[in-house]
């Protein structure tokens, strides 16, 4: 649950909720993040948003699993001990996260575990931004057309 800690329209959480037990987790990975690290208001604001999302699990009968280290090995680690049929998450908005994402599905594939990723807080998905050429639109009609 990167960033993204919340319960209401979260698509990956309510996609994998559809097909049975799902095992939320939060993963504290210094080197894909940074900012968590940068000070103490950032750290209170992270401690009472898990603890606040912790709560709402709680209350739902689920329970939010906390870890450290790298965000692959954590989460292939995690769906191993619970023999996880599948992975899911939102789609990452960083270079650096969709790099992670990147690496997690090669190791989920080759460890046979199915994964998903599901497009999260995106207003518009990049593709209607990004021409095939890698450049950015230039102008809105072309864009507006696309959606």
């Amino acid at each position: 649950m990167h960033t993204d800690l919340r319960l209401q329209d979260h698509p990956a959480l309510f996609a994998c909720s559809q097909s049975g037990p799902v095992i939320p987790i939060w993963i504290y990975d210094e080197k894909a993040d940074p900012c968590w690290k940068s000070g103490k208001p950032t750290k209170w604001w992270l401690s009472q948003s898990l603890h606040q999302l912790a709560r709402s699990l709680s209350s739902m009968g689920s329970r939010l699993t906390v870890r450290e280290g790298d965000t692959s090995d954590e989460l292939i680690k995690l769906a191993e001990e619970t023999n996880a049929s599948q992975v899911c998450w939102n789609r990452p908005q960083s270079n650096r996260n969709r790099q992670i994402a990147s690496t997690l599905k090669q190791a989920l594939k080759a460890k046979k575990i199915r994964q998903h990723e599901y497009e999260g807080d995106e207003v518009f998905p990049d593709h209607l931004f990004i021409l095939q050429d890698g450049s950015l639109r230039q102008t809105f009609t072309p864009f507006w057309k696309s959606c």
